[in-house]
């Protein structure tokens, strides 16, 4: 007996960008603020970055929890 093989069929869906998928109230990850022996050792960090290459403005960055960042990226990977 044969057996009949089917076609090959991914998933697929319709998944949105990252920033549509954001939500004021979640965050991936908070940074924690600088520890203050490190602050006392090193000094406030950001003058050791030229003026010419630091940020103006903070980035706008999706607010998501993390469970929800590995499900977008786990959906791109699976789409087709």
């Amino acid at each position: 007996m044969k057996t009949k093989l089917r076609n090959y069929h991914a998933a697929h869906w319709d998944e949105p960008i990252i920033y549509e998928l954001s939500r004021d109230a979640e965050r991936a990850i908070l940074v924690p603020e600088v520890d203050e022996e490190i602050n006392k050792t090193v000094g406030d960090g950001i003058l050791y970055i030229p003026e010419s290459m630091r940020r103006r403005k903070k980035p706008q960055l999706p607010a998501l929890s993390q469970p929800q960042v590995l499900r977008h990226f786990l959906h791109l990977a699976q789409e087709h």
